[in-house]
């Protein structure tokens, strides 16, 4: 599996609000904690499988704040670039989160909730959206999205 890490995480943070005009930069104590967050979610012990890590990575950069504008947008876009660098589509994935993240804000959804809600993602593709070896005769180039080992494309750090 492969994993972001704190400079990905803050470059994509810097994309999205430079795209959405919102505001650079991060308090060290929640930057802090995203690292955590990043570093803990490679723990197999705490986070067994991919939706563990997901909605681990999703809810900490959300709840912890890291970032000075934008963690509910930022959070968004490391789990597609989590899925994305795993071998996952993401289609839908930020129109799908894009209530569920507000919520998760608020309170009105915990990590538990954020963790089934991305497993019914996952599923979806799994079912709707992607490829079978009955219409796709490269169906092993579309991972089971609820396994725990996803392929690993070669240049991306490993754990």
């Amino acid at each position: 599996m492969l994993y972001l890490t704190l400079e990905e995480a803050v470059t994509i943070h810097d994309e999205i609000v430079d795209l959405t005009k919102g505001l650079r930069g991060y308090s060290q104590t929640g930057i802090g904690y995203l690292a955590s967050a990043l570093e803990n979610i490679q723990n197999d012990d705490f986070y067994p499988s991919f939706c563990d890590k997901l909605a681990h990575l999703i809810f900490s950069c959300i709840k912890f704040h890291p970032f000075s504008d934008g963690n509910k947008r930022t959070s968004i876009y490391l789990g597609m670039h989590f899925l994305d660098i795993n071998g996952y589509c993401h289609d839908n994935f930020a129109s799908t989160l894009e209530d569920v993240v507000v919520q998760v804000a608020e309170g009105t959804i915990g990590k538990t909730d954020l963790k089934n809600i991305l497993e019914q993602y996952l599923q979806s593709l799994k079912q709707d959206r992607m490829p079978t070896p009955d219409n796709n005769p490269h169906s092993d180039a579309y991972p089971d999205p609820l396994t725990t080992n996803p392929p690993t494309p070669s240049k991306r750090r490993r754990r």
